[in-house]
């Protein structure tokens, strides 16, 4: 069953967790310099984005996106059987393969980003829903 038996905690935990994930893959002392250099923008260029704009309907908005990727990854783990950690990872593969990396590949092709943009980003995408898929299988 798709929608059964889902524990609701074990998938905000997982949210949390890529939530974290993201805020220290973003960290000037990670990747977040990087970032910015291969997104084009200087520090001057994102302070004049946020400059006089509130940053809450932003993290909401993240927050929410993820509680729902992770809703989603503990659907498809309660919808399929997998054994061992090995299956837990192809699955999580398999999910960043399908869904993730197609739509960051297509924004690279027509937004203009660097490849290695697209890595950093990818990169992110692909250690977040490991962990989320890991901690869903796991304990869900």
């Amino acid at each position: 069953m798709f929608f059964g038996n889902l524990n609701y905690i074990v998938i905000i935990v997982a949210a949390i967790l890529g939530l974290a994930v993201s805020v220290i893959w973003h960290a000037p002392f990670v990747f977040g310099k990087l970032w910015l250099t291969y997104k084009g923008w200087s520090d001057e260029v994102l302070a004049s984005k946020k400059q006089g704009k509130s940053m809450i309907p932003v993290y909401v908005s993240v927050t929410v996106a993820t509680l729902v990727q992770a809703f989603i990854v503990a659907v498809v783990f309660n919808s399929i059987i997998v054994t061992g950690i090995s299956g837990i990872l192809i699955t999580a593969l398999c999910l960043w393969a399908g869904f993730t990396f197609p739509v960051k590949f297509a924004d690279y092709l027509f937004g203009g980003d660097s490849w290695q943009y697209l890595l950093i980003e990818t990169g992110r995408e692909l250690v977040v829903i490991t962990l989320m898929s890991l901690v869903i299988a796991l304990f869900a």
